[in-house]
This record gives C-alpha cells, sequence and structure tokens, in this order.
C-alpha cells in the first residue's frame, strides 16, 4: 500500500483481502467469497500510534465485529497476523493492517487461487483427522466455473 500510495481493502488493481489470501496460498474456506470480498482484512493508514490504531478499529462498526469476533463468521477465525509498515515519503506514513481468518473445518470444502493471471481450484472438502486422511474428491483440484468468480467479484467490501 506505502509503495502504491492508496489505503483501501481493494488494491489499485481490483483485488480483494478474500483473493489475495488465497493467491498467497492461505486456504481459506468455500463460504468466504473471492472477487472483491474481504472476510479477514482490517486496515488503518496515517495514525502511528498502536493505541490510536486500535480505538479507530474497535469504534469502526464494520472492523469492531471481525475484532472482536462478533457474530459467528468472526468468531470461528483463529488465526491471525498483524503488520506495520512505515514510509515518511509515503503519502500516509504509517499502514496497519490486521488479517483475522480460518482454515476450513474437516468436512468443510475449501478453495485456493494462483497468483495473478488467477485461477481458483475447489480442493474438496477438507479430511477429518486420522489415518486416512487425504482429499476427499479423489479427483485433484476443480477449476471454479468463471461465472462463480464473475458473481463473486461483483459483491462490494465491507
Amino acid at each position: 500500500m506505502a509503495q502504491r500510495g492508496y489505503v483501501s481493502h481493494i488494491t489499485p488493481d481490483r483485488k480483494g483481502p478474500n483473493r489475495m489470501l488465497r493467491e498467497s496460498g492461505y486456504p481459506l474456506p468455500d463460504s468466504y467469497l473471492n472477487g472483491l470480498a474481504n472476510n479477514v482484512e482490517s486496515i488503518v493508514g496515517g495514525i502511528d500510534a498502536p493505541e490510536a490504531v486500535w480505538q479507530a478499529l474497535i469504534d469502526s462498526p464494520d472492523h469492531r465485529p471481525h475484532l472482536l469476533g462478533e457474530g459467528p463468521g468472526f468468531l470461528s477465525q483463529d488465526e491471525f497476523g498483524i503488520a506495520y509498515f512505515r514510509d515518511i515519503h509515503a503519502p500516509h506514513v504509517d499502514y496497519w493492517v490486521v488479517i483475522i481468518a480460518r482454515r476450513p473445518q474437516p468436512g468443510e470444502p475449501e478453495l485456493l487461487c494462483t497468483p495473478a493471471p488467477s485461477v481458483c481450484f475447489r480442493t474438496g472438502t477438507v479430511p477429518s483427522a486420522g489415518p486416512s486422511a487425504g482429499p476427499s474428491s479423489g479427483d485433484g483440484p476443480v477449476p471454479v466455473e468463471r461465472e462463480r468468480e464473475r458473481e463473486r467479484a461483483s459483491n462490494t467490501p465491507r
């Protein structure tokens, strides 16, 4: 964001946080939409003090539920990462990103995407723990239909 001079959940090349996370290799549940969708990211730019960043996020009606696990979709998220970057030559100087997500649960389909030009694949369902754990589809990755991707890309981010 600092290098490209923006603070937004959507990149200048029109990718949302869910898609960027998948393209980096983190498997998200298939129920997390792709395209411009955001089930995982809270961001702040232009504030240097961590306490002020936290207060700004908690005061935001869109970020509070994500950060505090309010609601079933956010309550199940159990992995997180926090990043801070400072560049005095960038428009906002201070950049904060909080990612809170979850991996698919046993029996739930997962979706992974390749880097641009992106192709997304449903990898089958996540196997239950045990000695026979393996992909349940038996046929390997299944490409997701482009129509579904277009539909999901038209969703507006939170």
